[in-house]
């Protein structure tokens, strides 16, 4: 997925997604599995996790004006960096 797309993950079953090193950015992303990151995403619209959430030696960017992440489930952060970096007109 490239700076212009909706990633969307929801699949039967009990899966683990996992972003590993490196960096990712997305429009957004609508997750309901568990996410594990240890690389750096940086989304740029409203974007939500529903499963588990792990942030182990990576990071998260909400970069824009519209930008947001909520993380609904129960999350993990370890050496996480989360920043929110708004856009100014």
């Amino acid at each position: 997925p490239g700076p212009g797309d909706t990633v969307v993950i929801n699949v039967p079953g009990e899966i683990m997604v996992t972003l590993d090193t490196g960096t990712q950015t997305v429009q957004s992303l609508h997750s309901e599995e568990s996410i594990l990151f240890s690389g750096s995403l940086t989304v740029t619209d409203q974007s939500t996790v529903n499963g588990n959430l792990s942030i182990v030696g990576g990071s998260i960017t909400a970069s824009g004006a519209n930008a947001s992440f909520t993380a609904n489930g129960p999350t993990v952060l370890d050496g996480a960096n989360l920043y929110a970096m708004p856009q100014w007109g």
